[in-house]
């Protein structure tokens, strides 16, 4: 049985594919081990199974037990039963397991609720702002505000291009032969950078993303409204010059997956801009393309 409800679709399992799971006779709960043969597009498949007959729907499920397509049998050549998907969900693999799906469940027998397989994203977009400090004069705090794209190629590896935008305002030494003056510094930077990421738990409530990027910022900087003593005081102080600098970025986050179009993620990351180090802590939200 097919039955709605605000975040999950539903499916019901024959009363004898469940007992025969709880009774150990199978190998899960949810139908029986097959290696399943499929073509390109995975619009059809095969399976050896004497007990299906022409017109029973069926169900793929994973190893977690989620529902990954469904489809009905349609032809029988010996031993092997042909299965055409009406709705695929994520892909098939040949160690995947199938169940008939009923429509009439037993009288007085409640059947398992079973859980749609949720595809992991291909491409999506994101976006956020954060809190930083830098290792920039005596310690500046600034504001963080990025925005990337990724492109999923294996697995939860993705490619990762990235865009980033520094504002900082601290104070810097400047040691002169008498004294120590402490002087406003401020720093603007925009980057570019290209990466890779990895996730885990993908298509859970909750996933975790880390990711490294290497690029370019430019850099405008001043120490007291002064280009000049940036340069002169770069060890000492200022940790950063103006111009095109190498951009180093790595982050740890973990990401709230609230719906097929629209996520929430928070994240630290770990900046190195020149002689400058920086962390940083943002929430932002992620736009699923596909």
């Amino acid at each position: 049985m097919l039955t709605n409800t605000r975040t999950k679709k539903k499916y019901q399992l024959t009363f004898w594919s469940v007992g025969l799971g709880l009774l150990g006779m199978a190998p899960s709960l949810y139908g029986r081990q097959a290696n399943l043969g499929c073509n390109k597009n995975q619009t059809r498949c095969e399976i050896d199974d004497r007990n299906l007959i022409i017109g029973d729907r069926v169900g793929i499920f994973n190893s977690e037990g989620e529902l990954v397509a469904t489809g009905e049998v349609q032809g029988i050549e010996g031993p092997t039963r042909q299965v055409k998907i009406r709705k695929r969900h994520g892909s098939i693999k040949e160690h995947y397991q199938l169940a008939i799906l009923d429509s009439r469940p037993e009288d007085g027998v409640k059947a398992p609720v079973i859980k749609i397989y949720q595809e992991p994203a291909r491409h999506s977009v994101g976006s956020s702002l954060g809190l930083s400090t830098y290792s920039i004069g005596l310690g500046s705090p600034g504001i963080e505000a990025t925005a990337y794209y990724q492109r999923r190629f294996w697995k939860g590896a993705h490619w990762v291009a990235r865009g980033n935008y520094l504002k900082i305002n601290g104070e810097a030494n400047r040691y002169t032969d008498y004294a120590v003056e402490q002087l406003p510094i401020s720093v603007s930077a925009f980057g570019l950078m290209g990466g890779g990421a990895y996730a885990w738990r993908e298509n859970r409530p909750f996933s975790i993303r880390t990711e490294l990027t290497l690029g370019i910022t430019q850099v405008n900087a001043t120490i007291d409204g002064d280009k000049e003593l940036v340069e002169s005081e770069l060890k000492k102080g200022a940790k950063v010059r103006n111009g095109y600098l190498p951009y180093a970025r790595w982050s740890l986050g973990s990401q709230w997956n609230m719906s097929k179009e629209w996520n929430m993620l928070g994240e630290l990351s770990q900046s190195i801009i020149n002689l400058a180090y920086g962390t940083s802590i943002g929430v932002g939200v992620v736009r699923i393309l596909d």
